[in-house]
């Protein structure tokens, strides 16, 4: 992508950090359970959506935990849809405050 996307991605993480009431940079732990539920998800996209194998999903992204995966299936929904379920879920939790 170029020499420039490091930053430009650690400022575009900040600003929607910000917008939804966390901090800037997130704690490293945390960082690391996002990774690991971003690559559960690129496997369940591999395999659910894309044609891939398990097997190729698990060369690629490493095979999940069967109990992470158990009982999750993606459903596909029109942006605006998507965006209104998490905006709402994000009041509830916020409401939580």
């Amino acid at each position: 992508m170029g020499p420039g996307y490091g930053a430009l991605d650690e400022r575009l993480t900040a600003a929607v950090h910000i917008r939804f009431g966390l901090p800037a940079v997130l704690p490293a732990p945390v960082k690391k359970q996002i990774k690991k539920a971003d690559r559960v998800s690129a496997w369940m996209e591999a395999v659910e959506l894309a044609g891939f194998s398990p097997s190729e999903a698990d060369r690629l992204f490493g095979k999940p935990d069967a109990g992470v995966v158990g009982g999750l299936k993606l459903l596909l929904r029109p942006p605006v849809e998507v965006r209104a379920a998490f905006t709402a879920r994000h009041a509830e939790l916020m409401a939580l405050l």
